[in-house]
């Protein structure tokens, strides 16, 4: 796997961690695979990986990994909650969620790096 964009090559995300991949070979057999094409990114929570789409500008990598990091959170960490009132599906109500927190959560964190110090400060000083 290469890492032909500027992102980490791994991210924990709870007690899992994440390869980040955005080699444009195994981009295409994802495509293939799932039967897509377009996307920005895909998260397969049974091997943990992340692929991100190689063909997409720095910017929208680092807004695209964001999203995919909430879906692997709602996997990982919350245990795939049921977002019933959301829309019809799983996936519907899932992403419904992603969406409404990708954009203003990492805007948060983007325009508050003080805050993002503050929160990973207490985990950096017990290893």
């Amino acid at each position: 796997m290469t890492n032909s964009l500027h992102h980490p090559e791994r991210v924990k995300v709870g007690t899992v961690e994440y390869a980040i991949n955005s080699d444009p070979d195994d981009w295409i057999k994802l495509e293939h695979e799932t039967q897509t094409k377009g996307n920005y990114g895909y998260t397969k929570n049974l091997n943990a990986t992340i692929y991100l789409n190689p063909d997409a500008d720095q910017r929208v990598v680092a807004l695209t990994l964001f999203h995919e990091l909430l879906h692997a959170l709602c996997e990982s960490v919350m245990g795939a909650p049921d977002w019933r009132h959301l829309g019809k599906t799983k996936v519907d109500r899932e992403e419904q969620v992603v969406r409404m927190l990708e954009g203003p959560l990492l805007s948060v964190l983007t325009d508050n790096p003080d805050l993002l110090r503050f929160l990973v400060k207490p985990a950096a000083a017990e290893n």
